[in-house]
């Protein structure tokens, strides 16, 4: 009976692991009207000139925090990463200091880094656009959100 117990509490452990460890965001979508539904609080992905990434999820009221990484290309050229905030009317959710957008532009031979807040006032689904202007080489992204996010369960294997 013990071997049992032990081994229900070992895959038990396991589980919880497996579920609470969640990659990087790898789905996105290009259209505003169809964003993908964020599953994990870190995005990463290619840059390239001038594309727009969706994403959505839902806030409970206190501050969203983003931490935007930019990351150069092989040119030591850096890229620009803006994000953007939209409620259900497509009206722009602020962010602090009243910024209706915030960015992070690489600069020469460096990577860079940006930390954003935006504060919410009552729980509402949220779409976030990033994208990227005026790159004549990719690099990469890294947004971690942290915060008053409300992430969908995963969902029992069939």
């Amino acid at each position: 009976m013990k071997t049992n117990f032990r081994s229900t509490i070992l895959t038990a452990a396991v589980a919880l692991a497996l579920v609470t460890s969640v990659p990087a965001q790898s789905r996105e979508s290009t259209d505003r009207d169809a964003p993908v539904r964020l599953m994990s609080s870190e995005i990463t992905g290619a840059i390239a000139p001038y594309r727009e990434l969706y994403y959505s999820f839902v806030a409970a009221p206190g501050e969203l925090v983003f931490t935007l990484d930019v990351y150069r290309g092989e040119t030591g050229y850096g890229p620009q990463v803006t994000i953007e905030l939209f409620d259900d009317d497509a009206n722009t959710i602020h962010f602090e200091n009243g910024f209706s957008s915030k960015y992070v532009f690489g600069v020469g031979t460096e990577n860079a880094r940006g930390v954003f807040r935006a504060p919410i006032t009552q729980r509402q689904h949220v779409t976030m656009r990033v994208s990227t202007k005026d790159v004549r080489e990719g690099g990469r992204f890294r947004l971690r959100l942290a915060g008053p996010v409300m992430w969908p369960r995963p969902q029992a294997a069939r």
